[in-house]
């Protein structure tokens, strides 16, 4: 017996093991099987005359709309497995990854659409744990090869060629920020023609260029069509390679991000959280490296600085024994010829010249810490207040001297001699600083090193400090100038108006006192300078540094404002951490904008020196009047103490380098200290 067409096609439509639909041109269901009743959890009929979007998640039903009319166009047999991955939704609203086969149906000259559905749940677990084992292997032949490297610049080639494999990318590119933090220098690249590199190898950092972009959003990344890409300028080199999506991550280091990894692609990619991961891992191996190789270079410095030290030492010996002689044999030769007029003066500079040499000695004992020291606690407060007249009497009356004691400061445990020496080296070279004259503050406090500060410095022990600091508002210096300042025989002076010495003495004294000392300046407004000493062993206090987890929090809105992008990075990220809402300005006249657009911002969290008109202190007294509910908090590399008398500030102030913890009991007391309105 025959069995009639139309029962045999009924049949394996309903025994089909997938969802089968048809639609019509409008794209509205017009026949459904009990498998898609089943799958999407709908009764049997309901589906009838309904959009197929309706089968979609809300979020990608424009998407589908335009993908599906596009389809309608051009049909064509797109078998299972081919073509994009769908998410596709249940009435309950679940959502699962589903696979879908298409094919144009004629029936009557009418078009339709028949579509074969298929739940790839289990299949996209496996491809998903396939492609991470494929990146993984990636990531352990580049740990491998960073471990075998000897140099940055072999790990920087390693990376684009691993990268390009791994992601099938066709171009990689890998920027590092230079010194000054002002423009990004191309360290590697992969798939980039030789003709257009001139135009990647140095670009500005800022969020007008594709590494900049990336750089401030402090995260991953993504474009998906190059063609309506509004962000930031891609530069020719997407035209001209037919690129049309990427994938960009910071390379985080010391502090914040300090450069980005770039994966292009010529096809359109739609980038999986495994994507995203393995290059987040890359940008770690890479950060990690970069980090481990400044900690080499500053174990290279600090052992360039004993070798000169201990070549330094040896000679100024030496030297203090030829001097010995030379200088006895002048005063016999001065007694023995007390009336010959024509030997006196010969004889009398030659003295001046060998008491400046066993002057220029000492400095070299100093620097090389071979000096003999009598530490003895030593109350600073007492100390800088005897100096005083003698420092104004050394910088002038176009000068103004300022000290800023803090009572409760403890006895250092230090020579006093030479802690006075240095301290006059700096404002001596605090003088030099300001030839038209300026203002000098001397401030002293107690300061703590954590762990983390300590490992980071790599040249003090965690404890409590008794700080000296001495502040200028001179020419400042720039970053290239302050790394170099504490080197012997390095000087910014004019020929014979300085020998180079002067910070080098004083950080031998203060490394061979078991201190630390620290330079902060920028160009043009001024410099401070710290001391660190060991407090006096009868002083002495053990360190308790609070717990992230004992760390108060709070969930108000804080905007931050920070013109080196790298310190607002890791701001904001330390108060998000902490619970709060961050906004983030690079200047203060951005910083008024998101004022006015945010009413619900509670606190200002500002830098003291920023571009532009205004300062962070000229700022907050702006926005006081029209917000005298606002908290503040201020921040600088500068000695606080000094800033926050001069300049009154209506608010709190922490020092730069500032940690997690100072900076979440400053925001918290200061928002809870705020006036209500």
């Amino acid at each position: 017996m025959r069995i009639p067409d139309g029962d045999i096609y009924r049949k394996l439509l309903e025994t089909a093991p997938d969802a089968i639909i048809v639609i019509d041109s409008d794209g509205r269901i017009v026949l459904a099987n009990a498998q898609t009743d089943r799958m999407f959890g709908y009764a049997r009929g309901d589906l009838i005359g309904q959009p197929v979007e309706l089968l979609v998640p809300e979020r990608l039903r424009a998407g589908h709309r335009t993908h599906r009319q596009g389809y309608a166009h051009a049909p064509s047999a797109r078998p299972m497995g081919v073509g994009m991955a769908l998410i596709a939704r249940t009435r309950s609203g679940t959502e699962f990854p589903a696979e879908i086969s298409l094919s144009p149906v004629d029936a009557g000259g009418a078009g339709y659409v028949s579509a074969a559905i298929r739940d790839a749940s289990g299949l996209q677990s496996a491809r998903e744990g396939v492609a991470r084992a494929h990146y993984q292997a990636h990531v352990v032949e580049l740990g491998q090869r960073v471990i075998a490297a000897r140099e940055l610049d072999e790990i920087a080639v390693a990376v684009p060629s691993v990268a390009a494999r791994a992601l099938q990318a066709d171009v990689i590119l890998l920027y590092l920020l230079a010194p000054g933090d002002t423009e990004f220098v191309c360290r590697a690249a992969y798939g980039v023609p030789e003709a257009l590199m001139p135009a990647y190898q140095r670009l500005a950092n800022n969020p007008q260029t594709s590494p900049g972009f990336v750089m401030a959003a402090g995260d991953t990344v993504t474009v998906m069509d190059y063609t309506s890409e509004t962000r930031f300028d891609p530069g020719p080199m997407v035209p001209v390679l037919g690129l049309r999506s990427a994938l960009g991550v910071p390379i985080m280091g010391d502090g914040g991000p300090v450069g980005v990894l770039a994966a292009r692609f010529r096809d359109r990619r739609v980038f999986s959280e495994d994507d995203k991961n393995f290059m987040r891992s890359v940008s770690n191996i890479l950060g990690a490296a970069i980090k481990y190789t400044h900690a080499e270079e500053r174990m290279r410095h600090v052992q360039q600085l004993e070798a000169v030290g201990q070549l330094t030492g040896g000679i100024a010996h030496d030297f203090n024994n030829l001097l010995t002689v030379i200088i006895g044999n002048l005063q016999l030769l001065q007694e023995d010829a007390p009336g010959d007029e024509a030997l006196a003066q010969p004889v009398e500079a030659a003295l001046r010249a060998a008491t400046n040499a066993a002057d220029l000695t000492r400095k070299l004992l100093a620097f090389s810490r071979r000096q003999a020291l009598r530490p003895r606690p030593v109350d600073v407060n007492e100390l800088v207040g005897g100096m005083l007249d003698m420092i104004r009497r050394t910088l002038g009356e176009r000068i103004t001297i300022l000290a800023f004691p803090d009572p409760n400061v403890p006895q250092a445990h230090a020579d006093p001699s030479q802690l006075e020496t240095a301290l006059l080296n700096l404002v001596v070279n605090a003088r030099d600083a300001m030839p038209r004259g300026g203002r000098l503050s001397i401030e002293t406090a107690v300061r703590v090193f954590d762990e983390d500060y300590a490992e980071q410095a790599g040249d003090v022990k965690p404890g409590r400090y008794v700080m000296i600091a001495v502040t200028d508002n001179g020419m400042g210096m720039p970053a290239e100038v302050v790394q170099r300042a504490f080197d012997p025989y390095f000087t910014t002076k004019e020929r014979g108006k300085g020998s180079g010495l002067g910070l080098s003495m004083v950080h031998g004294f203060v490394k061979q006192s078991h201190g630390h000392v620290t330079i902060y300046s920028e160009p043009g407004h001024g410099t401070t300078v710290r001391l660190f000493l060991p407090i006096a062993a009868e002083a002495r206090v053990p360190v308790q540094t609070p717990s992230g987890e004992g760390l108060p929090r709070g969930h108000e809105t804080i905007l931050m404002v920070e013109d080196d992008e790298g310190v607002r990075a890791i701001g904001a990220r330390f108060l998000t951490q902490l619970g709060y809402k961050v906004y983030e300005a690079g200047d203060a006249d951005t910083a008024l904008r998101l004022l006015e657009q945010h009413p619900e911002i509670e606190l200002l969290f500002t830098d003291i020196v920023l571009p532009g008109r205004h300062g962070g202190v000229e700022l907050a007294r702006e926005v006081q009047h029209a917000r005298p509910d606002l908290a503040f908090v201020f921040t600088s590399g500068y000695a606080s103490g000094a800033f926050h008398r001069l300049e009154k500030l209506p608010g709190a102030l922490i020092d730069k380098p500032y940690r997690r913890e100072a900076l979440a009991m400053a925001v918290r007391a200061a928002i809870d200290r705020r006036p209500r309105s």
